[in-house]
């Protein structure tokens, strides 16, 4: 019977994480007017704090900040993207000063780092909880993609929450907790499900290009 109920309880657990809110979004008409190629991702924000990249630490898990932000980079890239490097974007950053930095409108942004867009990432919400037999793990973050006139491009808002139940407390705490890796990625890979992909543009050749 005991057996039994714990199943049950799985079951409850699997369908309840498999009905996660939608992704939400917008995208603006300066969006199809600049069409954007390409994308400094800046470092992220925990809450109002930067969390590690240009500002060196900050609150809230570094590590975590880190992956967003790196995987955000690759999902750009995969979907025709040109981005800065996250090391040539925290090597530029420093030169106008922390607080100048903070007050910089996304185009001085975009200018001094010579893209058409910023991507802006915050962390609103990372709230691990473990129980007996119970682990759970809840974020939430928001992703801005100005460009290089300040008007905002896209924006979205994504919450998720993924739990497990198993008798074995230490792999439940490494499955859920500790190994938030594969969430992180499902949860950008969600988030850029909304962006419409870069356009595809030819290399026309100029006319000294042609010569022999």
């Amino acid at each position: 019977m005991k057996k039994l109920l714990t199943l049950l309880l799985i079951v409850t657990v699997v369908g309840f994480n498999g009905c996660a809110p939608p992704v939400r979004y917008s995208v603006t008409e300066w969006f199809h007017q600049l069409k954007p190629e390409t994308v400094a991702v800046l470092p992220v924000k925990w809450g109002t704090e930067w969390a590690g990249g240009a500002e060196g630490g900050g609150s809230g898990d570094a590590e975590v900040a880190r992956l967003f932000r790196t995987m955000s980079a690759e999902r750009l890239t995969s979907m025709n993207y040109r981005t800065v490097s996250m090391e040539e974007v925290d090597r530029r950053y420093p030169e106008t000063g922390r607080e100048g930095f903070k007050k910089m409108a996304p185009a001085q942004v975009a200018q001094a780092l010579d893209v058409d867009a910023v991507l802006y990432i915050s962390i609103t919400e990372w709230d691990p909880s473990l129980l007996a037999t119970y682990a759970s793990l809840e974020m939430g973050a928001t992703f801005e993609l100005y460009g290089s006139n300040s008007s905002k491009l896209w924006r979205a808002e994504y919450e998720s929450k993924e739990s497990d139940i198993r008798l074995d407390r230490e792999s439940m705490e490494l499955a859920v907790l500790k190994a938030y890796e594969p969430r992180i990625e499902r949860f950008v890979r969600a988030v850029f499900s909304t962006l419409p992909p870069a356009e595809q543009r030819t290399h026309k050749k100029r006319f000294f290009e042609w010569l022999p």
